[in-house]
């Protein structure tokens, strides 16, 4: 590990699963922070220390495509953070945004 190419950033943290341990915690979310911008591999890669209690919520951009929604549920990702400082709310009633749901990438495969 080392500093992130995409955001500059450290990517050095401590393992999920023994903060929860330190805690007295069973299980956990880990929610993307907007400086790590919008690649998911820093979440995904601190979810898969501890996945059976671990859980995550991704940045993405209003228009990500639903093959990477797809891909993001199938990592076990339960949810998305827009970052709309400063830009319009993306139109959330369009098909996008009604998915996807847990199985709907393992169902359409």
């Amino acid at each position: 590990m080392g500093e992130s190419a995409e955001t500059g950033y450290s990517d050095q943290y401590e393992r999920p699963d023994s903060l929860l341990d330190t805690h007295g915690l069973a299980a956990g979310v880990l929610v993307q922070p907007s400086f790590l911008g919008t690649g998911s591999t820093y979440l995904l890669d601190a979810r898969g220390e501890a996945p059976d209690r671990l859980r995550g919520v991704a940045v993405i951009e209003p228009r990500t495509e639903r093959e990477e929604l797809d891909r993001l549920v199938e990592a076990d990702v339960c949810g998305v953070r827009l970052n709309l400082i400063s830009r319009p709310v993306p139109p959330l009633g369009e098909q996008l945004w009604s998915g996807p749901r847990r199985g709907t990438a393992r169902a359409s495969a």
